[in-house]
């Protein structure tokens, strides 16, 4: 459920709190929004996350209202409409405590284009209202994102993308062999700091991230190829069939013949394996 509202405030509002996600977007500069005890002022194209149970408050001048709109959704919203990395992008950034953003390049004029759009959509129950919308706060999401990371990444910030660009090659081309002191140094890093960085940001270690990746290959080629076992093995990377066949069953729970055939003869492409790039 979408819903949206295009409003003013001249007063100072009671603290409020909900179980919804709030977009909430400044119309103009005469407001301040107070955030779980911090204080940010308005400024036309500022949009702000209040995240599910944060504790927000806007205040405003009698003679100065401030201008706003805002969309609530529900936490699992892109998870119900199928939109599953949209909603991991969502988790980053309350992850993160992006609280806000603009950030440069019309990043702030983009904010309120599509927030009011959103709340047009949210409002009139036009045709194909909720599929338009759900596009809208997905483009809202992702534009403020690009606004809160179009400043200057912070030494911490350039390690986790140095990470996430490593797990995208990774993940286009398992079968490529990248020891952990190569991916090291591709990462601009120590061995020993890019071990418990690659862990910390991606919840595993590189070789099982690594062969997590690959038996996702295996598994594609499955779904897709009427591949004998040992060359979907060795086409996702592993050039020990046996070693390829332990991997494989202790992450699926089954042999590579039996997952096979499941698929083969069901038609079932069980979702086994959610890697984050």
């Amino acid at each position: 459920m979408l819903w949206g509202v295009q409003g003013t405030a001249n007063t100072v509002q009671a603290p409020h709190r909900h179980d919804m996600h709030e977009f909430f977007v400044c119309l103009n500069h005469a407001g301040r929004q107070y955030l779980n005890g911090q204080r940010f002022p308005f400024v036309r194209g500022k949009a702000f996350l209040l995240y599910s149970g944060s504790t927000h408050i806007v205040e405003a001048d009698a003679k100065s209202p401030a201008e706003f709109c805002f969309v609530c959704f529900d936490p699992l919203h892109f998870l119900n409409c199928g939109a599953n990395d949209i909603h991991d992008l969502l988790e980053e950034i309350i992850k993160r405590k992006y609280w806000s953003s603009m950030g440069m390049d019309g990043t702030g004029r983009k904010n309120i284009e599509l927030g009011l759009e959103l709340v047009e959509e949210c409002q009139n129950h036009l045709p194909f209202a909720l599929a338009k919308g759900n596009a809208l706060l997905t483009e809202l999401l992702i534009n403020y994102y690009r606004g809160v990371t179009s400043a200057s990444p912070t030494r911490q910030e350039r390690e986790v993308l140095k990470i996430r660009e490593l797990c995208g090659r990774i993940s286009k081309n398992p079968e490529y062999h990248l020891g952990i002191d190569q991916a090291a140094r591709k990462a601009a890093m120590c061995r020993t700091s890019f071990i418990q960085r690659f862990r910390r940001h991606t919840g595993m270690s590189y070789s099982a991230y690594v062969q997590k990746t690959r038996i996702k290959k295996a598994i594609d080629l499955f779904s897709r190829e009427d591949l004998p076992v040992y060359e979907a093995a060795y086409a996702a990377g592993f050039n020990n069939l046996g070693h390829f066949s332990r991997v494989f069953k202790k992450i699926t729970g089954r042999t590579p013949a039996k997952f096979k055939k499941l698929i083969r003869t069901c038609g079932l492409f069980p979702r086994l394996l959610k890697i984050n790039n």
